[in-house]
């Protein structure tokens, strides 16, 4: 048995004249929660219709358990597909639903197949409304339904696309934390479309992040947030600030002296990220809003053990987001900070009023100036 549930090996996929998804390779684990994250058109959704089988991949192969599925169709793959509108019968009740999972694979006994039933439903907390239809249950109970007649024939690999879109905030916060615990519970391998970058950071062992039929990133919740390796992954994981500057020396202690603007030279911590890059070259730091501190002119920003600068401005936007306040400083060095300020913490600040803001370079991730233009 292999380690990898799905390997995609050189898959790519062409609609015509348009190149719905770029040259890639990706595996998912045994036992993942595994994210495709990225905006409408990213190629994201293809790929995992190309892992259902509804769809055939230009180039490449994709291996299940470690077994080509080329020609393999779709309803004899050992996967099975949540779709976002459900697709339930609703002349059926939820135990005939359910049931009806079972009738593409090998027939078995009426005994066998109501155990298996009565199993799905009480994994996914319905047994109690087995025989109610689809009419009579909300979003949420629907959605569960769906998850219960895709599980119910133990597929090697559960695909599911954008399983939550459809329904209200608070029923979605309930259903993600359905979904993590479904899945802790069987140990079986998850593989969920979603735009939603809090979702995806909620729910997933790893996230892949696509833009514009590129494979951008791979890599934990954490890495994709705290580490991005393009400027794309920094803008779309939870908003950032960019800020252009130019490369001056690369250092063997993992210290990258950039040239800002406004002509400061500070030292950040590059990483990996500047790996190739040379004296001269274009480059950006980010830096996510929460990690930038705002000052009345005069007040000085703590350091905290950093490196810590302060950049005037004038406040041009404030939002009030109950635990936050966002708001947007236009610089004095010609770059429009986003700031995420704790609505809890003394100092309200208001529109056109003249402030600082302390940056530490600690905090920020070098990037090499490659961005594209979104759509």
């Amino acid at each position: 048995m292999s380690e990898l549930a799905i390997q995609a090996i050189e898959i790519s996929k062409r609609f015509g004249a348009t190149q719905a998804l770029r040259t890639l390779n990706l595996g998912v684990k045994e036992g993942e929660f595994f994210s495709l994250l990225g905006p409408s058109g990213c190629g994201k959704t293809t790929l995992l219709r190309i892992i259902a089988g509804f769809e055939t991949p230009s180039t490449g192969k994709l291996l299940v358990d470690g077994k080509d599925v080329s020609g393999v169709p779709p309803h004899k793959r050992p996967v099975n597909m949540v779709f976002q509108s459900y697709a339930l019968f609703p002349h059926l009740t939820v135990f005939e639903n359910v049931a009806f999972g079972l009738k593409s694979g090998p027939k078995i006994a009426d005994e066998e197949m109501r155990k298996r039933v009565s199993n799905a439903l009480n994994l996914v907390r319905l047994s109690q409304m087995s025989e109610r239809f689809p009419s009579q249950l909300s979003g949420g109970q629907q959605q569960r339904v769906a998850l219960a007649r895709a599980i119910v024939n133990r597929p090697k690999v559960l695909l599911l696309d954008e399983p939550l879109s459809a329904l209200d905030p608070q029923i979605r916060e309930e259903m993600q934390n359905e979904l993590a615990r479904l899945q802790r519970e069987l140990n079986m391998t998850f593989i969920m479309v979603t735009h939603d970058q809090d979702e995806a950071l909620a729910l997933s062992s790893r996230i892949a992040v696509f833009y514009s039929g590129n494979l951008e990133q791979i890599g934990t919740p954490h890495e994709v947030y705290d580490q991005p390796i393009t400027p794309f992954v920094a803008r779309f994981i939870g908003n950032t600030n960019l800020i252009e500057a130019t490369l001056v020396d690369v250092a063997g202690n993992g210290l990258t002296k950039v040239n800002l603007p406004n002509s400061l030279i500070v030292s950040v911590n590059s990483g990996a990220t500047a790996s190739g890059a040379s004296a001269g070259s274009k480059v950006l730091l980010s830096v996510k809003p929460q990690l930038l501190t705002m000052h009345a002119i005069g007040e000085s920003p703590s350091k905290n053990g950093g490196s810590v600068d302060r950049i005037k401005g004038s406040v041009s936007t404030r939002n009030y987001l109950g635990a936050s306040t966002e708001y947007v400083v236009k610089s004095d060095m010609g770059v429009d900070f986003r700031i995420s300020h704790p609505t809890s913490q003394a100092g309200v600040f208001n529109v056109g009023d003249y402030v600082s803001v302390g940056i530490d370079w600690n905090t920020c991730t070098l990037l090499k100036d490659n961005v594209r233009k979104e759509d």
